[in-house]
């Protein structure tokens, strides 16, 4: 009876099915590398489409340092300032801009990216209208941390919103 339970053991062990810190480091290599896809219509895809709401809303209400807040690297991903922000937005009397469809979202090595497309309304100071659609570009950690926040943990990395023809 101990030979039929022993020979298992010893083949397991024999395969590698044996647990030490090679192995580990090698799972966790693999699932921080695995490609995954979630839903356009998943949760983690309308935090990001609230995510984009959310920035247009602060924009529409003049807070360019909130807004710049909420792009990636503490907001150097803007490539510029709160200041440099709000010179891009002087030429509007008004702009109003509304998140649409998310994406679904694609994990790639540990990071998540979403792009939720953007129509948006402007009106110049000088009178004219303006009808702008385009992407907005988001990413956040696979396991964000602050997913609580009601946020997602999402932060904007490009932005490409043009006159639409």
């Amino acid at each position: 009876m101990r030979h039929l339970l022993l020979a298992p053991a010893l083949l397991l062990a024999a395969c590698g099915h044996g647990i030490d810190a090679d192995n580990a480091a090698a799972n966790e290599n693999e699932i921080r590398n695995a490609q995954r896809t979630e839903s356009s219509a998943s949760p983690a895809a309308a935090a990001a489409k609230a995510q984009v709401d959310a920035y247009y809303a602060k924009i529409a209400a003049g807070d360019f340092a909130a807004a710049r807040a909420m792009w990636d690297q503490d907001g150097a991903a803007s490539g510029g300032s709160a200041e440099d922000l709000k010179g891009a937005y002087a030429v509007y009397r008004s702009y109003t801009a509304q998140a649409e469809t998310p994406t679904h979202i694609e994990t790639r090595e540990g990071i998540d990216y979403v792009i939720v497309t953007v129509a948006a309304k402007a009106e110049t100071k000088s009178g004219a209208t303006r009808e702008l659609k385009g992407m907005v570009y988001l990413r956040r950690p696979a396991a964000p941390a602050d997913a609580a926040k009601g946020q997602g943990g999402w932060k904007i990395w490009a932005v490409d919103v043009r006159p639409h023809h």
